[in-house]
């Protein structure tokens, strides 16, 4: 029935012959319906109708249109009253006959007589070419009415009912006939916010979509969520705009639809704005834990790392490297949850609701960071402390090893002196020092290093201190040892000079053995230098010691011998021996005897030797 209201035209297709009382039952129907509509309008409520009468038997004789007339006749004009239980169904079909005439714009009957010529024909697929003329005929002249009658739209309430409205109209005449509450205006409003409320409930939707999908996703933070919502809800009331159109509601329910939209779109945006305001506080909170748990578990490493390399452990600390490490990882997550930029004025006044999470994201963000800073620095001393207080007990043992390496040092170098047997200088002494310094050193230092000890530099610096320190010592005992060598064998050579003379004195007689004794000091002179130069003496102190000890002792044995010689060839010259007076007699060591005088008789030409051709 319903379908029937909306339809511009209606076809009551019926096969076989004018069954009058059945065909105005069946149309009755619709004619009841029509009632209570029909009296809240001002025109029939359904459109035009046309009962077609299939496989129509007619006369080729008669036409078809007088023979409709005739038909048309005897179903829908009246008739007369009858007797008896006619004269009730008489006034039962006028009464259908009066509904159907108020109900429809016009009434028509169409004949079409039977598609083909021959019955058994007609339960085959029908083609064109094996049609009749007639049937086609008939169907020609059914288009004709057809589309005359539909060259206007249908109207409901003055506007032509479309396909967009249709389904929602269908819907409320269902509704209005079923509660018997149909009334144009009020059925016609109702339209109307429904046409409205379709395209505005699409666009909600979208909004809702977009909420739901940023509900599932990254939070963003408030200012970038305002921003995406307002430029979504721009777009969605522009598209909005353009449905509205298309469903041609009036301007004011056009207004009316866009500010339900703008209200509901809004509420939708700030309840997933709060939601994911708080989603975005947790996520700033998560992602501080899991980089502070990060950081606290590499100090942990740490820590127990500074228990063997407790150098590489403060060489980690020593700087704010570490930390800003991790305050850089905690920025850079944070980075899409910190609303860096001002809060634009379009957003101000259109979301006060959220405004007011921007500073709470703002601080949250710093909070996070701050406490990450304030949690690592806590724990790096704590670590810092323990890794500087066991460096400091490594340190003590390494020096407890150092102070047995300078031991060793010292006690293999003064083996090492005590052990030389042939004269050595001061250089091949610290070549010696440097070896015996070395393989300490390099146990030292790899110990050291090995334990990854903060001190190892200061600790190697106060080893080669107290090595140079040793080194002094042995250089400046070895000088005077030298010293004492060196005058010790000058006393040495000077008695050996002194036998020597003596003993070629005796055996070489003659005017030239002042020569030849001088050539002996001299000889003897050259081998005292090279014996003090394996020693390492410079040469002037090498040529001072020969002049101011060696050669003053050996010329006053020379001149005693010479004196003795001399002595003795005059005696023989004049027959017998004689000793001269006053003459000192050399004591064993090459000094003068007690006798007389402590110093030898003065040659008028004293022994006088080229030294620094000697040494």
């Amino acid at each position: 029935t319903q379908s029937t209201w909306v339809s511009k035209v209606v076809i009551y297709n019926w096969r076989g012959g004018v069954e009058k009382v059945t065909i105005l039952e069946q149309l009755g129907t619709v004619a009841t319906v029509s009632e209570s509509i029909g009296s809240k309008v001002d025109q029939p409520a359904f459109g035009h109708l046309y009962v077609v009468f299939r496989d129509w038997q007619f006369d080729r004789h008669v036409p078809l249109e007088k023979t409709a007339t005739s038909v048309y006749s005897r179903l829908f004009d009246e008739e007369p009253a009858g007797f008896g239980d006619a004269a009730k169904q008489v006034i039962e079909n006028n009464r259908i006959r009066t509904q159907l005439k108020n109900s429809f714009q016009s009434i028509e009957v169409i004949l079409l007589p039977s598609p083909v010529e021959r019955t058994q024909d007609a339960s085959d697929v029908i083609i064109r070419k094996n049609m009749t003329a007639e049937f086609r005929e008939g169907i020609r002249n059914l288009r004709s009415k057809l589309a005359k009658a539909l060259k206007e739209p249908k109207l409901y309430a003055g506007e032509p009912i479309t396909a967009c409205k249709l389904p929602k109209l269908m819907e409320l005449l269902v509704k209005a006939v079923e509660q018997n509450d149909f009334d144009v205006p009020t059925q016609h409003k109702q339209l109307q916010l429904a046409l409205s409320n379709q395209p505005m409930q699409k666009c909600l939707n979208e909004i809702k979509l977009i909420c739901s999908q940023m509900e599932e996703s990254q939070p963003l933070n408030t200012i970038a969520l305002l921003e995406r919502f307002h430029d979504a809800i721009a777009t969605a009331e522009s598209k909005l705009h353009t449905m509205l159109l298309e469903v041609a509601v009036p301007q004011d329910v056009q207004t009316t639809t866009k500010e339900n939209f703008r209200i509901e779109a809004h509420k939708a945006a700030i309840q997933c704005g709060l939601k994911t305001h708080q989603r975005l506080l947790l996520a700033i909170s998560q992602i501080q834990e899991e980089i502070l748990k990060d950081g606290l578990s590499k100090l942990t490493e740490l820590r127990t790392k500074a228990q063997t390399e407790p150098g590489v452990v403060q060489a980690l600390l020593v700087d704010e490297s570490f930390i800003n490490n991790y305050t850089t990882q905690l920025t850079t997550k944070l980075s899409p949850y910190q609303p860096r930029r001002e809060i634009p004025n379009t957003l101000i006044e259109e979301w006060k609701d959220l405004i007011q999470n921007v500073s709470l994201e703002r601080t949250a963000v710093e909070s996070a960071l701050s406490s990450l800073q304030q949690q690592l620095k806590t724990q790096k001393h704590l670590v810092t402390v323990e890794s500087e207080a066991f460096a400091l007990r490594l340190d003590k043992t390494h020096r407890e090893n150092m102070d047995q390496y300078l031991k060793e040092i010292n006690n293999e170098l003064d083996k090492w002196m005590d052990s030389q047997r042939d004269p050595y200088t001061i250089t091949q002494l610290e070549g010696q020092f440097k070896k015996i310094v070395d393989s300490h050193r390099t146990k030292l230092e790899q110990t050291a290093k090995k334990s990854s000890s903060p001190f190892t530099d200061r600790l190697l610096a106060d080893f080669d201190q107290q090595c140079r320190k040793i080194l002094s010592s042995a250089t400046h005992n070895h000088s005077s040892d030298v010293q004492r060598i060196c005058a010790r064998t000058i006393t040495e050579r000077a008695e050996q000079f002194k036998i020597h003379a003596q003993t070629y004195a005796e055996q070489h007689k003659g005017p030239a053995l002042r020569k030849e004794l001088e050539k002996i000091l001299q000889s003897d002179s050259e081998e005292l230098c090279k014996y003090m130069k394996k020693w390492g003496l410079p040469d002037p102190e090498i040529e001072a010691n020969i002049n101011r000890l060696f050669l003053p002792l050996g010329s006053s044995s020379l001149e005693l011998i010479i004196q003795k010689h001399n002595s003795s060839e005059r005696s023989k010259s004049e027959g017998g021996p004689s000793t001269p007076k006053n003459t000192p007699v050399p004591t064993p060591g090459g000094g003068p005897s007690n006798s007389t005088s402590s110093h030898p008789p003065q040659n008028k030409n004293p022994t006088k030797l080229d030294t620094k051709s000697s040494c």
